[in-house]
């Protein structure tokens, strides 16, 4: 062989004749094979080889004498030649080489072979690693999208188990949780395991030491100890196992153990992938255990809002019926009905802190409702400023109206839009003191067909950090702060809510301030249409209903009228009023005593509380419309939206939530039954 094929280290070279007995060996070949020119020239390839007939890689040399280039991969053959592997730590017990056997030619004829190996043990063993890693990879990412998206963590194990137990070996797993009681590991999802093997393991008792070891070792991201009393599998002899904490930091849930029969024992590069899958297992349990809390915190403070608001209601609404009566009553002299005005502003005031606790769960819910029609802006906001002009009055504020007489028309739900207004004003009086102002600025912007409302106060003003903070739920302000908490009342409830409202209304509200003490101003934009422009929508034509609720109904005719009430002073006080009113009024205070007075008598109308002592409106008025054809109106403390909803499925036609304004109450019946005497 040529001297510089001698030289060539970085390939394995050598020749043979056409018996395949060898006439050259390089250094390369000396390097690895550990056998020296002088103890292989002469031989036969076979016979230093013997292996080469065994692999029948000797047919191979005979077809390359023949004339034929034959190319060897490591895909097919791993190897060549018996040589020792140049990377250790591979684990292989060969070099990887790719090889090509070719022809020596000489005129027409062919004198022997040439073989030409290279080694790519390093190469294939890095392309391994790469190639593990990216299985590894796609294992952990599956892992991380079946926890994502899991309800039920632990029981999503065995998902998780089917992905990786056949790239990794494993034949079982068993997961464990901690119990409430942090005295026993508790089996609840297993894969693999016989049931004699899973029933003597079901139950693990722990004591409180071993559970912060267990702590310790989440720490590390080391398996659990073999000698450890919580390496659980240990008990059923096999050897091809480990276990890992399921923990979050030091907090830990559990545990889960895997388990090879055909192994002795779990490598550490897969050990590494059960331990971060081991991890990702106790981060998703310990989110759903979050997220079912904060639901079930979440209904329990729904729950309690609900019952709240009923509680606070039901007391609160013989006075305001009472007050609400007595001051439109000309029956008592003036300075008596304006005091029965005070208490009714009062009393409605708290209504309104209620109603806005409660709009705030809907809100919070999504469950904020609005009934969308054509209406007068100005006219909800003259309502409004009508509304809070006694308190206006009462600390001497003088009022700036520059609303105009256009009449522009949007959609939108006129209450809400009512009640928007009311906090904006009602918060310019709150903030101004005595002796201030409070302008009202109305106008249209043509080329845009936008709606300007602006309230500005001569009040105590803003500071810059306090207005990015001012629509935000029980947000008060720097004066709620250094010992002044609350000085101003309320609960921080109303800004937050109009936001809401006026936002759902595709409008936008704005709050600006020159400084302590410079006053406030609240712009609120809302989209509006042309005067006069026509909507197909039938349900967005102007009606009756688009007036305001406190509007003053005529003498309506008398109806038979079966009131269902359980809290006896309002029961009274409602009666008298209906009475009043010219109304025949029965009463009842429970079911058994509605039920009878239906039997016996014929009656227009039922009012009814829903919450009975021996049953449920609901319930109540289904039957009494069904065997009785009777219309209802539900009246109660719960004024979520499920319980409106509720009430419409029953039969009433109206749902008022308590304390019960009795205008509104003679609106809603002289519109369902438009007997009004003039």
């Amino acid at each position: 062989m040529a001297t510089w094929m001698q030289e060539i280290f970085p390939y394995g070279i050598f020749s043979t004749d056409k018996d395949l007995r060898v006439e050259s060996w390089n250094l390369w070949m000396v390097r690895h094979s550990g056998l020296t020119p002088e103890e292989v020239i002469g031989r036969s390839i076979a016979e230093v080889f013997p292996s080469l007939r065994e692999r029948r890689l000797v047919e191979r040399y005979e077809r390359a004498a023949a004339g034929e280039i034959i190319v060897l991969s490591t895909a097919l053959h791993k190897y060549l030649l018996p040589l020792t592997s140049t990377v250790p730590e591979s684990g292989l017990p060969h070099m990887l080489q790719t090889a090509r056997i070719a022809p020596i030619p000489e005129g027409d004829s062919i004198v022997g072979t040439v073989t030409i190996i290279e080694d790519v043990t390093q190469r294939e063993f890095q392309a391994g690693i790469v190639n593990r890693q990216q299985e590894v990879d796609r294992l952990l990412s599956n892992a991380l999208v079946t926890l994502l998206v899991s309800k039920d963590p632990i029981q999503d194990m065995d998902l998780i188990f089917a992905t990786v137990k056949v790239a990794l070996g494993l034949d079982a797993y068993a997961s464990y949780l901690l119990s409430p009681d942090r005295k026993t590991l508790v089996m609840n999802s297993s894969t693999g395991l016989a049931p004699r093997d899973r029933d003597s393991i079901a139950k693990v008792a722990v004591s409180e030491e071993e559970i912060l070891a267990l702590g310790r070792v989440s720490a590390s991201g080391n398996p659990i100890p073999p000698e450890s009393n919580l390496d659980l599998l240990r008990a059923l002899a096999i050897e091809g196992k480990c276990s890992y904490p399921l923990a979050v930091g030091d907090r830990v849930i559990g545990l889960v153990a895997f388990a090879s029969y055909a192994r002795t024992s779990i490598v550490a590069a897969d050990g590494n992938t059960l331990s971060r899958i081991a991890s990702y297992v106790a981060i998703a349990i310990d989110r759903e255990r979050r997220e079912r809390e904060t639901i079930r915190a979440s209904k329990a403070k729904d729950e309690f809002l609900a019952a709240l608001s009923h509680e606070l209601r039901t007391p609160l609404n013989p006075v305001l019926l009472m007050a609400s009566d007595g001051a439109l009553n000309l029956d008592y002299p003036e300075d008596v009905r304006e005091s029965f005005a005070v208490i009714e502003r009062n009393a409605l005031l708290e209504a309104r802190l209620i109603d806005d606790l409660l709009d705030i769960t809907r809100i919070s819910h999504g469950k904020l409702a609005l009934d969308m029609r054509r209406l007068d802006v100005v006219a909800a906001l003259r309502d409004a400023l009508e509304n809070v002009r006694p308190s206006m009055d009462e600390k001497g504020l003088s009022v700036v109206s520059q609303i105009g007489d256009t009449a522009p028309i949007a959609i939108g739900d006129y209450g809400r839009l009512q009640q928007v207004f009311w906090n904006i004003l009602k918060n310019a009086v709150k903030f101004t003191p005595r002796g201030g102002s409070v302008t009202v600025e109305c106008h249209v912007e043509v080329a845009s067909r936008k709606l300007c409302i602006s309230v500005a106060d001569t009040g105590i003003g803003m500071q810059p950090h306090e207005i990015g903070r001012f629509f935000e739920a029980f947000s008060q302000g720097d004066h709620a702060n250094y010992g002044q908490a609350h000085r101003f009342g309320g609960l921080g409830l109303g800004l937050a809510i109009s936001r809401t409202l006026v936002e759902m209304h595709g409008g936008t509200i704005t709050a600006t301030s020159a400084g302590r003490d410079q006053g406030s101003r609240f712009t609120i934009i809302l989209p509006c249409v042309a005067e006069g422009t026509l909507l197909s929508d039938p349900q967005l034509a102007l009606s009756p209903t688009d007036a305001p609720l406190d509007s003053k109904p005529g003498t309506q005719a008398p109806l038979a009228i079966l009131l269902i009430e359980d809290h006896e002073t309002t029961r009274r006080v409602l009666g008298e009023l209906l009475k009043r009113r010219g109304h025949v009024v029965t009463v009842a205070a429970n079911v058994k005593e509605a039920k009878a007075a239906a039997e016996n008598a014929h009656f227009d109308l039922v009012l009814s509380d829903i919450g009975l002592p021996d049953g449920d409106g609901f319930t109540l008025m289904k039957e009494l419309s069904a065997k009785h054809g009777l219309k209802g109106v539900a009246l109660t403390g719960y004024g979520m939206s499920e319980d409106i909803a509720r009430s419409r499925e029953s039969g009433f036609f109206a749902h008022i939530t308590k304390p019960i304004n009795v205008d509104r109450l003679d609106k809603i019946i002289a519109d369902e039954f438009g007997r009004v005497l003039k």
